[in-house]
């Protein structure tokens, strides 16, 4: 199995990490955002009856937490689609700086419905004083958005989904959802008024997510398998099992209809961190916005990322897909008990693109238990997926090998060409040029990949793996950086428990053959007028009996008769004395040992859990 090297720095970062990162930095840094670190310590700071100052102009002004707080989603925030506004030439996005004014629909942009924080351990409520949702982002800024809808969704009463004691945060409760109809904008007015207010409609999506969610023991709501409707006020919800959780509800694409029918501009804002399955409005949306949730004042980007004052840079770290059967990971979904792994490393972009090189989409069994016939019906958006409101060009200068010195500075490098041959203690640097050739000013992202050489019933590898990423500046038209990308065949490394590759050892290594370099713009697409690299391994391979870092010796800690606590991910040592072991998704019969959700065999011990049956 391939180990992870490190997060995706440049998607969403953790408040934990960055705290952390602030005090390891210094004092100046401390106190420009001590505000920052003293809220999330929830203690007071200098700053903290200051978090958002009114200015002479009459607009909110940001101390220091709030600014970085908004930099936070300035970055993070994804443009999934920025298509023409219907009938012109003009992108959605930005809006036009000269028409301030804009409707925003749904019940999740309302202050119920708007989505700060996550449930279950990672959720921590804002303080309210210091709170920043989406329509209070919209009342501090220089825009202004149709009170008249927000006024009118009063009368329907809708809840919070998020109230109530935290230990209620894995009823189903919270993620029912709430919505008005069609019909309810068009007899009340409330339609005819918005098309006088703006020609534009924004449209907020929100979904809950959180951990270890499954079957509520009282309602019996399968939460990610279902959902449950509250319609125009209705206090009884209508569950529907023919949808996912994070699928369109049939209320929500009669309004996205309806926003089609009579509006120029249409923005869907999607207000979660899940991966939605978008592909039922795509057609009907000029743009499409990827916010996450806010935390406490990470909203207040919003508005200016619509107007183009500043240009969206965040890329996705999952995949968008398009059909929730085809996933693997939803597939072995466990009502139940306790989630099923039996995926193996076959989850999110490196199971739809190994599936892809194996040709899995186009074979029978996808075409009739998936109803998929190609890798485009599979995928709305691959992981690493990012517009931007300008262009760039990439341009590979040079690779080398590189020493540093103990502060990780470079003291020398060596050259390479594609077809060397790399060693166990390498370390290699890709420089690539990245030129903004639109005409707003903007940042980038560079992805590395690379595939390793894999055959047939051997070790398990994807095809496709992120190696390293770096992001630029914020460049003006014309302007040019370099980046540097560094990784050691160690992070190329696979995990053979089991020495499948017959050569009497078990751990971290790298098969002999060639290692294929490419840089792309997301997982799925090679960046325009650029080559692969390869760099090649000698046919006897690299082994790391060590971690590098620790100097620990590596062996398999989960597997077998001497696993850990006794509890092995492949079943022996505690199914009967046969040893029969744990089934999982295997490169070298994706068809065979694709699971399909409601045929189980479970086996079953007192320490660990069931499996599905893969055939």
């Amino acid at each position: 199995m391939k180990k992870i090297r490190k997060a995706n720095k440049f998607i969403f970062l953790g408040v934990s990490v960055l705290t952390l990162g602030l005090l390891v930095t210094g004092t100046k840094v401390l106190k420009n955002y001590d505000a920052v670190i003293a809220g999330f310590l929830n203690t007071e700071s200098a700053a903290a009856n200051n978090e958002m100052d009114s200015g002479s102009s009459g607009v909110i002004e940001k101390s220091n937490g709030a600014k970085l707080c908004t930099e936070l989603l300035e970055e993070g925030t994804v443009l999934l689609k920025n298509g023409n506004v219907k009938g012109g030439t003009k992108k959605s996005l930005p809006l036009d700086s000269r028409k301030r004014k804009v409707n925003i629909f749904g019940y999740g942009a309302t202050d119920e419905g708007w989505l700060q924080f996550a449930v279950g351990s990672g959720g921590t409520p804002p303080q309210a004083k210091k709170s920043v949702n989406l329509l209070k982002a919209f009342d501090n800024s220089n825009y202004s958005y149709n009170k008249n809808i927000i006024d009118a969704y009063k009368s329907l009463n809708w809840k919070a989904r998020l109230e109530g004691k935290s230990s209620d945060t894995k009823k189903a409760y919270v993620y029912y959802q709430y919505e008005a109809s069609r019909n309810w904008y068009e007899s009340n007015g409330v339609l005819e008024q918005a098309k006088s207010y703006s020609d534009t409609a924004i449209y907020v999506i929100s979904r809950v997510s959180g951990e270890n969610t499954r079957t509520d023991s009282v309602s019996k709501e399968s939460v990610p398998a279902e959902q449950t409707l509250y319609t125009d006020g209705a206090t009884t919800g209508v569950r529907k099992t023919n949808r996912t959780y994070l699928q369109t509800t049939e209320v929500e694409e009669g309004v996205i209809d309806m926003l089609h029918e009579n509006f120029k501009n249409v923005i869907l804002v999607i207000n979660s961190t899940n991966a939605m399955f978008l592909d039922t409005a795509d057609d009907r949306i000029q743009s499409i916005l990827y916010v996450g949730t806010t935390g406490e004042c990470c909203a207040t980007a919003i508005p200016e990322i619509l107007w183009g004052e500043v240009n969206p840079s965040g890329h996705l770290s999952d995949t968008f897909p398009l059909v929730p059967k085809a996933d693997p990971a939803f597939a072995n979904r466990n009502d139940y008990t306790t989630p099923v792994f039996q995926e193996s490393i076959y989850f999110g972009y490196k199971w739809y693109e190994t599936a892809d090189t194996m040709g899995f989409w186009e074979s029978d069994f996808s075409k009739t238990k998936l109803n998929i016939s190609k890798y485009e019906e599979a995928v709305y958006r691959p992981f690493g997926y990012g517009e931007s409101y300008t262009n760039f060009n990439w341009e590979f200068e040079e690779a080398a090998y590189v020493k540093k010195d103990s502060e990780g500075k470079e003291i020398s490098k060596t050259p390479i060409s594609s077809g060397s041959t790399i060693n166990n203690n390498d370390e290699i640097t890709v420089k690539v040029k990245v030129t903004n050739k639109g005409e707003v000013e903007g940042k980038d992202v560079v992805q590395l990949y690379y595939t390793a050489p894999y055959t047939q019933g051997k070790i398990e590898k994807a095809s496709t793996n992120l190696l390293d990423f770096d992001k630029t500046i914020s460049l003006k038209p014309g302007e040019s950086q370099t980046l540097s990308l560094s990784f050691t065949p160690y992070d190329m490394a696979s995990f053979d428990t089991y020495d499948a590759n017959a050569n009497s050892f078990s751990g971290y290594e790298l098969d002999g053959g060639n290692y294929v370099l490419q840089l792309k713009s997301d997982a799925h697409n090679v960046k325009e007028n650029t080559t692969d690299f390869i760099l090649k391994v000698a046919p006897n391979g690299l082994k790391f009996e060590k971690d590098p870092v620790t100097g620990t010796t590596v062996i398999p800690q989960f597997s077998g008769s001497t696993a850990y606590k006794n509890c092995s991910i492949d079943g022996n040592g505690f199914i009967g004395s046969s040893g029969a072991g744990q089934k999982y998704l295997s490169r070298s019969n994706f068809e065979g040992t694709f699971a399909l959700y409601g045929k189980k065999s479970c086996r079953q011990s007192g320490r660990c859990y069931c499996y599905r049956d893969p055939r």
